[in-house]
């Protein structure tokens, strides 16, 4: 989690969605004044102080346990660019399997992992991508999409005035994802059935923003383009991105 108050700027740290490469990626640029507040593992990195959080994983609060904490309030959320990467829930949950189980981690045992009733590998995925992207019922955070993560990556890089990597690099790719490779190796329908109806809210906020993704092929890599939330109400429906033309 990275919230930059000079800047204006947060990114939220939502777990298997690229959140410790793009943490890293985004400090090492040295695009964020003192004042920052960082995360890490153990304690959130905050000016003049270390706050000693009473969280499982302070790196990945959501924006409503951040303003519970007094990181940041909703006011200020909502006029921040404010962010987080959303994932295909599908390649989520392979991924988080993986990390699990390592080299142990294997597309014929997925599915007996996966119960309708019990999530227990899920000790990553406890918090669902969706619940990330809204504070009491209010859409706070940009959704940016995983499959576009270096193009998105440099976006962020030149929103928050870092330097540019020629190459955006991988942290925390599991021996057995590249031992396999595909998402599709390790689900079977009952397995998808159950992932569909457990992560619904996560599915519909992936395909909103894939489509999205879609409608805006025109604006990827280009620096003088920024992304921009789409103010809506209704947040129960399907979450959108606009992509706006910053001024010179």
């Amino acid at each position: 989690m990275i919230i930059d108050h000079e800047k204006e700027f947060a990114f939220f740290r939502i777990p298997k969605t690229g959140s410790t490469t793009a943490e890293c990626v985004l400090r090492l640029t040295e695009g964020f004044g003192p004042g920052a507040i960082m995360s890490s593992t153990k304690v959130l990195q905050y000016p003049e102080q270390n706050l000693d959080i009473d969280h499982p994983m302070p790196q990945h609060l959501t924006p409503t346990e951040a303003i519970d904490f007094g990181l940041i309030t909703l006011d200020q959320l909502r006029r921040y660019k404010a962010f987080a990467f959303v994932r295909d829930p599908l390649d989520r949950a392979v991924s988080s399997y993986c990390h699990k189980n390592g080299r142990f981690a294997f597309p014929d045992a997925f599915h007996t992992q996966i119960s309708a009733d019990s999530f227990t590998f899920w000790d990553i995925l406890g918090v669902k991508q969706s619940d990330y992207f809204e504070v009491a019922g209010e859409v706070v955070l940009i959704p940016l999409l995983f499959d576009r993560f270096d193009a998105k990556m440099h976006q962020l890089i030149a929103l928050a005035g870092g330097h540019q990597f020629k190459q955006i690099p991988r942290l925390n790719v599991s021996s057995s994802r590249r031992d396999f490779g595909e998402t599709m190796d390790f689900i079977d329908p009952e397995s998808e059935r159950i992932l569909q109806e457990h992560y619904a809210r996560d599915f519909q906020l992936y395909k909103g923003t894939e489509t999205d993704e879609k409608h805006h092929t025109d604006t990827a890599g280009d620096p003088r383009r920024r992304l921009q939330r789409n103010d809506r109400p209704d947040a129960g429906q399907q979450l959108f991105t606009e992509v706006i033309e910053c001024l010179p």
